[in-house]
This record gives structure tokens, C-alpha cells and sequence, in this order.
């Protein structure tokens, strides 16, 4: 019997047959879990998920695997094989949700394209995630985060503007796309309530990267121009970016000039306020090496919790330039309850609060390969019998 009987959430009822790998698609079908649907996550006789083999570990498994697949049931199944395949439909006849995020024509070979799958359940919502989405020229070229990342212009548009282009710290091209095949899912629920029919839902990850850079686009379809590497400064104003000081550095990032007259007065420099260079956004924006050059030193003079006393009381929007511990360790999160405990462990949680239904504090860890293969087996072999 599934794990999830007792489980609350607005999508609770729901079954999700979730043929996803890797981060991308398990982002997705983490998020249908954790709002409360039934994932039962399908995955090769022997091999499985191919992020099983990966390291670093966490009793055993790999710590992507535990932070995107919590609570799923896992079955093994081999698509090629006839009554595997057979069985796979059955789920489908009862399933409200199908992911997806191979390479595009991968399902069609086993017979579980689109077309396929809506003859034997037309209301189900089909969900595609693929690198270039399921049209076009490189639809079927094969696709990774770092990949997406190139591609979209993303490394290139970020980085100081004296080195190299850099790729983001962490998977947001996976990430980026694994949270809108989720909207999109949403989106496609929504309108089958209002229609009754299903649809095939078409992710990819190179449109989610390019909707990133939207203020990077917008700038070079108006001017011609490729935006160049700005480092941490903004565009349109300063002081707009990450600044030094006597401990950790700070961001700071202001547009409104009541904002701008606090902060001159914190720092006393309240001829700031008539200086021409620093007198407007556009000014500041245009001076903002010679705004860095005056302001570093004062800032040097003292501690980032000094500032951090001072902007905070002034409403100057601010923020030290945190790690990872650090960020996990804010109270914010603590007061919210963001993070979920998966035996022991702590991984993020659902980031979709609904007033109507708590937020969830535990989640079970991954399923081991194959888990719950006998289980599922056994359920839905009872419904082909009693359907016969």
C-alpha cells in the first residue's frame, strides 16, 4: 500500500508516474510529492536513476538523490520489456500526472508518447522536460545544467567584466526548468478542470534560462548590443551591488533617494546628497567606480555587524554576503520552517506556503532501487483483474 495514504496537500489523491532522472525532473515531481500527490518514480532493472551512482553519499545514497526523490515510491521497469510495458499502461489508465524528461522520441519508442498515453487516459497531464524542448533544430540534441548555461548566454553574461564568463554556483539551469515543468503541470491542471481534457505540457530548459537573463535580453533587442560582465554592480544605479568592509562584505542596493539620503546619513557624508556625480540614479549609475572608490574606506572602518546595526535601523536594504551554513542557519528560515528533516538530515522543503494546509517538517528519505516494485506490482495487477 502507498506510503502517502495519510498525507496531506492540495494535490493529494493525485498519482504521478514519474519517469524522471538526474535533478531536473525530480525537482519537479519532488514539489507534486511534497504538495501532497503519490509519486511512484520508475527506474531501470539494476541501474536506476543515473544520479544513484554519483557521490558525495548519505547512508548510502547520494545526496541529490535524498534532496529531490523524498517519499517517492520506486519501481523497476523495463519499458522494452512486454509486460513491464503492459503494466506501466495500467498505471497510466489511473495516473492524473506523467513526467518526463528524457530526450525527445525516448517515450515514443517504448509506445508511451503522448499520442499513445492520452488514448488510454485522455484527461492525464503529460509533462515533457527536455533541453530544447520537443520542436525545433536541437530538439534532439542532448543536454546537461552546464550545457543550458552556455547555450542561453547565462556564462557569459556573468563574472567580472577583466576575466572570464562563469557558470552559477549550482544547478540552475536543472533547478530553473525542474520548477516550471511543475507551473506548467499546474497551469495544465487548471485548465483541465475547466475543460475536462488533458495536455501535453513542453518544458525547456533553454526557454527557462533565457526567461533568467530577461533583463540582459531586453537590453540588447532595444539597444543592439550584448550587455557586458558587470560583476555584482547593477545596470541602472548605484550603490547597487557587494561592498568590503572591516569583516565580511556587504550587499547593498538602493533605488529610492529617501533610501539614498539614510544612507548618507549613516555614513556622514551628507554632501553626498548635492554632489552631481551622486545626484540621481543615472548620476551614481555612471560614477559608480569613483561612488566605490569614496565609499569602501568608510565602510573598512568597521565591522559588517556595525553595518549591519546601522542599515537595518535606517531601512537601507542590505544583506552579508552569506555561505551556505551561514544561509541555513538564518533564523528566517528556523521562524518559516523551510527546511525538512529527512532521517535526521536537513534538506529544503516545500517553498509553496498555502494558508490552507500546513507546512510540511519531515519527509521520508529516497526510496532504495526498486523499493516498492512488489508493492506496486501486486496493487496493480489487482486492478486489471477486477477490471476484466
Amino acid at each position: 500500500m502507498s506510503n502517502t495514504t495519510e498525507r496531506t496537500g492540495p494535490l493529494k489523491g493525485m498519482l504521478v508516474l514519474d519517469f524522471t532522472t538526474v535533478i531536473s525532473g525530480p525537482v519537479c515531481s519532488q514539489m507534486l510529492y511534497d504538495n501532497g500527490a503519490r509519486v511512484i518514480k520508475v527506474e531501470r532493472p539494476g541501474i536506476g536513476d543515473s544520479i544513484r551512482s554519483a557521490a558525495p553519499r548519505v547512508d548510502g545514497l547520494f545526496t541529490d538523490v535524498m534532496g529531490v526523490n523524498g517519499g517517492k515510491e520506486s519501481i523497476e521497469a523495463d519499458m522494452k520489456n512486454p509486460d513491464d510495458l503492459e503494466l506501466l499502461k495500467r498505471i497510466i489508465k489511473k495516473a492524473d500526472i506523467l513526467v518526463e524528461n528524457f530526450r525527445p522520441g525516448a517515450m515514443a519508442s517504448s509506445a508511451l508518447s503522448y499520442d499513445e498515453v492520452k488514448k488510454i487516459n485522455p484527461k492525464i497531464i503529460y509533462a515533457s522536460l527536455s533541453g530544447y524542448g520537443q520542436s525545433g533544430p536541437l530538439h534532439q540534441n542532448p543536454a546537461y545544467d552546464i550545457i543550458i548555461q552556455s547555450a542561453s548566454g547565462f556564462i557569459e553574461a556573468t563574472g567580472r567584466p577583466d576575466l572570464p564568463g562563469v557558470a552559477a554556483g549550482c544547478s540552475v539551469a536543472d533547478v530553473t526548468s525542474g520548477m516550471l515543468t511543475y507551473s506548467g503541470i499546474m497551469t495544465a491542471l487548471f485548465d483541465r478542470e475547466r475543460t475536462g481534457q488533458g495536455a501535453h505540457v513542453d518544458i525547456s530548459m533553454l526557454e527557462g534560462m533565457m526567461m533568467l537573463l530577461t533583463e540582459c535580453v531586453c537590453e540588447y533587442t532595444a539597444t543592439g548590443k550584448v550587455p557586458k560582465r558587470r560583476g555584482n554592480d547593477h545596470p541602472a544605479t548605484a550603490p547597487f551591488s557587494t561592498y568590503k568592509t572591516a569583516g565580511k562584505d556587504i550587499a547593498i542596493a538602493m533605488t529610492a533617494q529617501t533610501q539614498w539620503a539614510h544612507f548618507c546619513g549613516i555614513l556622514q557624508k551628507p554632501e553626498w546628497l548635492e554632489k552631481p556625480e551622486y545626484k540621481g540614479l543615472t548620476a551614481r549609475r555612471d560614477n559608480k567606480d569613483m561612488l566605490r572608490a569614496e565609499l569602501e574606506p568608510i565602510l573598512k572602518t568597521q565591522d559588517h555587524t556595525y553595518w549591519v546595526e546601522k542599515f537595518a535601523a535606517a531601512g537601507v536594504p542590505f544583506s552579508v554576503v552569506q555561505n551556505i551554513a551561514d544561509a541555513c542557519a538564518m533564523e528566517q528560515q528556523k521562524a518559516r520552517g523551510f527546511f525538512v528533516d529527512v532521517d535526521g538530515f536537513k534538506y529544503c522543503g516545500n517553498p509553496i506556503l498555502l494558508s490552507s494546509y500546513p507546512r510540511i517538517t519531515s519527509r521520508p528519505r529516497a526510496p532504495e532501487l526498486g523499493q516498492h516494485s512488489d508493492a506496486i506490482r501486486k496493487e496493480f495487477a489487482a486492478v486489471q483483474k477486477s477490471a476484466a
